[in-house]
């Protein structure tokens, strides 16, 4: 089958052209647009040359391995002199690498198609960059390659093949270029010989679930990666809150949100209220209702079973309501072992089920990020889970753990609860409710997930009034549309929310976010030496003082420590 292979003066050309060839296919001709080869490019080519990755450091000298293949340049690879090359060989294929959108006079002439490699995966990625933006999204399960035939929309065709790679903690952008690469010369020697076969059929592509990106080179393309998802997680207390009000939440030091100007998430169009129910009293449970039942869509709440174990009807209201229903644990606690953390999972995960209710999302108590709480997650088969600790007010991402990429998404919150200022005995409700409508204000105009977080508080009687208000702000005011934690999952996972290059900007970061708001994003707090301490403390013991002895499944150390540390360390919150 004669084939001829349109390319850039690009490594990515050399590296599966020369694969290609080398499988003995009946390459006739390369027909190459010129780039601009820089010296480092040329010491990087001779580099893969000494590896046996190419063949030839240009396809001139490749040409003079195989005197039957013609190689062309052209300055711009839809002028007629690529359809002139074209016209003179009749190739039955053309495959493509690494070019400029062709025009139809150009992948029309051959009679059996035109195939492309896309180093990403369709249709979920289009366009250029799509490892960037695959890392960018900490969207890990959909770095790869496919090919597929070429039709006017760019990166539209009906596909052909596809895979995705395995990603490793270790791997950057350069090291899943160069994985895509060689995966998509194995893609396109075994698409060929289908297509010569006979066996060309295509599947469509689900145009719906489809975002094409911009070239990302002028940010940050270069130090793309994952290593801000890969870091050791570090929790701090900082300070919230509008001026006069303040008030303090132990989360994540660092957020994955970078306020880069040229970028947005698509879109920010929705709210979900993620309430954590702690605890349980009949009475000032009901009053939440009016709530649940006008804004249903909107609420996604996380129970802990020990709190509603003899309450079970209330649950079961609220999932008939139609409110997502996740799990808070067994006990309000997250622990620094796995086996306990699975013990507590698995526990509250056999009441669900008992009352008919699956969950497939976790809040972790007190918000604590823990990587084995992770692991035990999904060993349990849950999906998502939100652990502002991990991190805040950004976009879900999946944590790196010590085996490779957790298969449970991170969602972020906005992670200060009402309760707080009615703790600092805050009574001003109207200007706890201006924060909440200024902060929603905030996270749209950042263009990330709007999210905020609450608790059913048995102490405090105005939070349902409150909530109330932020929900018609969000969903009647602002016309969020109402989603679930579940829905946010399902969105991220089909590619419905993606970070991408910002529509107008300029690589200057021209953009209209605003500047950075301590008071929404928090700065850390003042400690004292003894609260530190305390903290430190308390962290290093795995301290809590809920779980029984025989409910801790650490080992025998581990616990004799925990309850002797019960003993001395008062029950009260250290601040």
């Amino acid at each position: 089958m004669r084939i001829a292979l349109l390319t850039s003066d690009i490594l990515d050309g050399l590296m599966v052209s020369g694969k290609l060839l080398s499988r003995g296919h009946d390459i006739r001709a390369i027909v190459y647009e010129v780039k601009p080869v820089t010296l480092k490019a040329r010491v990087k080519r001779a580099l893969y040359l000494l590896n046996g990755a190419i063949l030839a450091m240009n396809y001139e000298a490749l040409a003079r391995r195989y005197p039957a293949l013609k190689v062309v340049r052209v300055l711009d690879i839809n002028s007629p002199e690529s359809g002139k090359a074209l016209g003179e060989i009749s190739p039955e294929l053309i495959i493509v690498v690494g070019t400029r959108k062709l025009s139809a006079d150009i992948f029309g002439k051959a009679s059996r198609g035109a195939i492309n490699l896309h180093s990403g995966i369709l249709p979920y990625y289009r366009g250029a960059d799509s490892e960037f933006w695959a890392l960018r999204n900490n969207d890990i399960d959909k770095i790869g390659v496919t090919v597929h035939f070429i039709s006017e929309d760019l990166d539209a065709g009906d596909i052909l093949m596809r895979k995705t790679l395995k990603v490793r903690p270790h791997d950057d952008l350069r090291s899943l270029r160069m994985k895509n690469l060689s995966l998509g010369a194995e893609l396109l020697d075994k698409t060929a010989r289908m297509i010569e076969g006979g066996a060309c059929a295509g599947i469509a592509q689900d145009g719906s679930l489809s975002l094409s990106y911009k070239a990302s080179d002028r940010m940050g393309l270069e130090d793309a990666g994952t290593g801000f998802f890969k870091k050791a997680r570090r929790s701090v207390y900082k300070d919230f809150g509008p001026r006069g009000m303040r008030v303090r939440e132990r989360v994540a030091s660092e957020r994955s949100f970078g306020r880069s100007k040229n970028e947005q998430t698509f879109p920010s169009d929705s709210f979900c209220l993620r309430i954590d129910a702690d605890e349980y009293e009949k009475g000032t449970f009901n009053a939440y209702y009016p709530v649940f039942s006008k804004y249903s869509r909107a609420i996604t709440i996380f129970f802990n079973v020990r709190s509603f174990e003899k309450a079970p009807d209330e649950i079961i209201k609220c999932r008939g309501l139609g409110i997502d229903v996740g799990s808070h644990g067994y006990y309000h606690a997250a622990y620094g072992d796995y086996a306990t953390n699975r013990h507590n999972i698995r526990k509250a995960g056999e009441f669900f089920r008992n009352i008919g209710i699956v969950t497939t999302g976790f809040a972790a108590p007190t918000g604590r990020y823990v990587p084995s709480l992770m692991k035990a997650l999904e060993d349990e088969g849950y999906l998502y889970s939100s652990d502002f600790a991990y991190d805040y007010s950004g976009y879900p991402s999946y944590p790196c753990l010590r085996d490779g990429w957790s298969r449970v998404l991170q969602i972020p919150v906005f992670p200060v609860a009402p309760e707080l200022f009615l703790d600092k005995r805050y009574g001003n409700i109207e200007a706890i409710i201006m924060y909440y409508e200024n902060a929603i204000d905030y996270m749209i105009s950042n263009s990330i997930p709007v999210i905020v977080y609450a608790h059913t508080s048995p102490k405090y009687p105005e939070v349902p009034a409150i909530l109330s208000a932020i929900l018609d702000h969000a969903v009647n005011r602002r016309a969020l549309k109402q989603v679930s934690m579940n829905d946010i999952h399902e969105f991220w996972t089909i590619g419905k929310y993606r970070v991408m290059k910002r529509k107008g900007s300029n690589d200057h970061g021209s953009g209209d976010y605003p500047p950075p708001d301590p008071g929404f994003d928090g700065e850390i707090s003042r400690l004292s030496a003894s609260e530190k301490i305390k903290i430190s403390v308390k962290l290093a013991l795995d301290y809590e003082p809920e779980t029984p002895s025989e409910d801790l499944k650490c080992g025998s150390i581990k616990k004799t420590l925990k309850m002797i540390a019960r003993k001395f360390i008062s029950r009260r919150k250290v601040i």
